[in-house]
């Protein structure tokens, strides 16, 4: 009798310890921004469009964040072309104010997709007879963002870019940690981070081929 009270006790302490894990979010993990500023080395403006949420509508994911992701997006975007050195001056602009900014250049993004993902979680049925196993195992959080990416030159009227870079982050953790609003947050940072590495290697490449 004792010993299946004290087994009920401790399983309705670590219910209501992963309960607390699932539900409390951790302290926002914030975006890594480029340390490093590079010096126009062109006379060239470019107009940053405000981002355009394209994304699925998804409470599991949208739930995460404390601030809107998409607008924080188009800041980010913003220091990130900053720091390339590409352009004396980053505007951010509507898109009524193109005209007006007199900038050659225009960024329009579309955020497609910015998601986590637990590929493999243990099935609900699995959790009370292994109930120490599934505390300790590990599993894999997947960070995914998909962003559209158009660059127009307003002289020619000619899409220099216009492609969607997309990128999966991957982080090996306890399956219970998957349920911090902190470590997911974190994943998809950096899957963001890989895109705008990849966004940068293209605006360096059309820069050395002369076309901005």
């Amino acid at each position: 009798m004792n010993n299946d009270f004290k087994a009920v006790s401790m399983l309705c302490i670590l219910i209501l310890f992963l309960s607390g894990c699932a539900l409390t979010p951790t302290t926002a993990f914030k975006y890594e921004y480029p340390e490093e500023m590079l010096l126009p080395s062109t006379n060239l403006s470019i107009a940053i469009v405000s981002p355009e949420d394209k994304r699925w509508p998804d409470g599991e994911n949208d739930i995460i964040w404390f601030d809107d992701p998409v607008k924080e997006i188009g800041e980010i975007i913003q220091e990130e072309i900053k720091s390339t050195g590409l352009f004396k001056e980053v505007l951010p602009v509507a898109k009524e104010e193109i005209i007006e900014s007199g900038a050659r250049m225009v960024l329009y993004t579309s955020v497609m997709l910015l998601a986590w993902d637990v590929p493999f979680p243990p099935e609900p049925d699995d959790i009370t007879p292994i109930v120490g196993f599934r505390a300790n195992s590990f599993t894999d959080l997947y960070g995914k963002v998909k962003i559209k990416v158009t660059l127009v030159d307003q002289d020619t009227g000619q899409n220099l870019i216009n492609k969607e870079y997309y990128s999966s982050v991957r982080k090996t953790m306890s399956y219970f940690r998957t349920d911090l609003y902190g470590e997911r947050e974190r994943v998809i940072w950096k899957a963001l981070k890989e895109v705008m590495g990849q966004l940068k290697v293209d605006l360096k490449e059309i820069y050395e081929e002369g076309r901005l």
